[in-house]
């Protein structure tokens, strides 16, 4: 069952708030941003285990901010980690793993386009491809990721190089948003890490 479209929007803008983390990334050292994002994952887990499990303060906070826009596999009996605690995985890695510029642009590409492809694929998506996942999202997932790739590089001043490899990891990325349940890893982290390593080659 799908949350509201309403709901959706409302998840979709705390995903674009989460730009704060590129930012950091950018402008912040390596062990403050690893430290940071590295605790975010911790504190992360522990409220969304502590709602699962019902524990006592975890419980009623966590249903206080994000009850209400949660999806379907994170309300189940089964404990499932929400995309929110992946952000954080995403933005770990990219703290340890890649350059600032790299990480910062991979970090940015997620949580933009994934939300024009979620609130475009809701809202006007009537040609389903794959997984109920829509043409027109697709599509706006494509378009608002090159466009991040090409602002950010001219930004940071890169070579042609990473502009070009910013551009094709968005295709790829886009597959792999897809084919999310049978690659079973949450997109929030599949497009990072495709992003990132196409960029750091």
């Amino acid at each position: 069952m799908q949350i509201s479209y309403r709901s959706e929007i409302e998840r979709k803008l705390l995903h674009l708030s989460s730009l704060w983390i590129a930012a950091f990334l950018y402008f912040f050292p390596y062990w403050p941003s690893v430290i940071l994002f590295g605790s975010l994952v911790i504190i992360g887990i522990a409220f969304e285990y502590g709602y699962h499990k019902r524990w006592p303060f975890f419980f009623p906070v966590y249903k206080a901010f994000f009850g209400h826009i949660l999806r379907s596999a994170e309300r189940s009996a089964k404990f499932s980690l929400s995309g929110g605690v992946y952000v954080f995985v995403a933005a770990f890695i990219s703290a340890v793993f890649f350059t600032k510029e790299v990480g910062a642009i991979a970090m940015s590409v997620m949580l933009i386009s994934d939300t024009f492809a979620g609130l475009v694929g809701r809202k006007f998506g009537t040609h389903k491809i794959v997984q109920n996942k829509s043409l027109e999202g697709t599509v706006a997932f494509v378009v608002s990721g090159i466009l991040v790739v090409i602002g950010l590089c001219f930004v940071f001043q890169t070579d042609i190089a990473m502009y070009i490899k910013g551009c094709t990891g968005i295709f790829f990325a886009a597959l792999a948003e897809l084919y999310e349940r049978k690659i079973k890893i949450d997109d929030n982290l599949t497009i990072v890490l495709i992003i990132g390593i196409l960029m750091s080659f």
